[in-house]
């Protein structure tokens, strides 16, 4: 299957999270999901959590119309976001990135005692 035939915003659905087309209107929820600095302290845009700098991605995540919201079943929140791309060196295929999630959300190791 081609990029181009690829429905780059489902509606998704697992046992506690649920992805749906990001909206304009999906701001305010992504904005209080985004506003930690230490979601973005290993990134490049380490000033990401700052309203003024997420404005611009969250407006360049929406042109896309490949970014998705994450949503968390059980309290409605919206919790992250993660977006379908093209990577530059292979047009035709499809990779998942653009993702953040509230730490609450990050995965943990447990360790038997």
């Amino acid at each position: 299957m081609l990029a181009h035939d690829f429905d780059c915003q489902p509606n998704l659905c697992g046992s506690t999270l649920r992805l749906k087309p990001l909206a304009d209107s999906d701001f305010v929820g992504m904005y209080q999901a985004a506003a930690d600095p230490d979601i973005w302290a290993g990134h490049p845009a380490k000033d990401r959590y700052k309203c003024e700098v997420f404005e611009v991605y969250f407006a360049s995540l929406l042109a896309t119309k490949k970014a998705l919201a994450v949503i968390d079943i059980e309290s409605g929140e919206i919790v992250g976001t993660s977006s379908y791309y093209a990577p530059p060196d292979l047009p035709d295929s499809i990779a998942i990135g653009f993702t953040f999630l509230v730490r609450a959300k990050w995965g943990a190791i447990l360790i038997a005692s």
